[in-house]
Parts: structure tokens; sequence; C-alpha cells
């Protein structure tokens, strides 16, 4: 990270190197970067940040068979698209999502999933991207799954969504005006 690296991200980062467990290459200027495919060969990747890196594409598909990843940050980029279902389905062990402050665009995938729910995403940030639909069956499942005494935030602002909030967020807002 914080460096003056250009060209792709090398996808041999993630096939030569097995047992990669945290990568960060954010503050640099890549040109032409994707995330290749080949990501899905870092199974024991836990912490992939890409803040304001370069990078641009879609996210891979393949970004769900990282099945360790706990943070997942490319902030600050160029990345369009969609953020795809299966991608969020299969990141069961995924706590902190970041991808704002991008140019993602359509409906906002389903965080209650249909498959496997990831009741570990703590920290969401969606923030300035060009998501658009409703936000209330999408967050129901994220926000029935925060705890009491247990830090968690999203951030959604700078989109454009329509539609109530989900009735869990009220009663959230309602619980803590209330306390002592």
């Amino acid at each position: 990270a914080n460096n003056e690296f250009t060209g792709s991200l090398p996808a041999c980062l993630f096939t030569m190197l097995p047992r990669l467990r945290d990568l960060s290459v954010s503050h640099n200027t890549l040109t032409d970067a994707v995330i290749p495919p080949d990501i899905k060969h870092a199974q024991q990747l836990v912490t992939f940040r890409a803040h304001s890196a370069g990078l641009g594409g879609t996210l891979p598909v393949e970004l769900k068979c990282v099945r360790r990843l706990k943070s997942l940050g490319l902030s600050g980029n160029a990345m369009t698209g969609e953020l795809p279902q299966d991608v969020i389905n299969g990141l069961a062990n995924l706590d902190t999502l970041d991808v704002s402050f991008n140019t993602l665009s359509g409906v906002l995938p389903d965080f209650s999933g249909t498959g496997v729910y990831n009741s570990s995403l703590r920290y969401l940030y969606l923030n300035n991207n060009k998501f658009s639909g409703g936000v209330a069956t999408q967050l129901l499942k994220f926000s029935e799954a925060q705890e009491n005494g247990i830090s968690s935030s999203i951030n959604i602002a700078y989109n454009a969504l329509t539609g109530p909030l989900p009735s869990a967020m009220y009663n959230m807002l309602v619980c803590a005006a209330t306390r002592p």
C-alpha cells in the first residue's frame, strides 16, 4: 500500500502464493487493473484491501470462492456493474464490505441471502455509487443480525435508492432513543 505501483494486478499474486493471508494494494496508481478471476485460488485470504488503487471493471463472480475472506475494501476505485448476489452469498465469513465511492449500479443484492446468510457482516459501506431500487428486503436480515452491544455500521448514502427502510432499522433507532 501507499506506493507508486502501476500496471495491472498480477494474477500470480493469487495463484503462486497459496498461503497469502492479507493483501493491501491501497493508494497506488494501477492502470488497466481489474480483480483477476484467479482470486479464487487465494483460499487463505482473509483481508483484501485495494482502496483508491486504480481498479476498474466488475467484481469477478470467482470472488465467492474466497471463503475465508473477512474484510473486502475496494473504496475509491472505478468499479462498475452490479454487486453480484453469488459473491455475497459465497462470502459467509465477511465482516466488512466497503465498495463505497465507485460506480457500481443496479439493485442492491439481498443481504438476507437466499442461501447461507452471512450473519458475521457488521460493516457495510455501499455509499457513493449508483445503486437503485428498494432496500427494505435487501437489508432486513442484516439489520436483524446486529447484536446489542456489538458495533455495526451501514452507509447507503448518495445512491438512487427508493422505498421504505426495513422496520428493524427503525426499531433500532426507537430502542436507542428510549435507553437511559
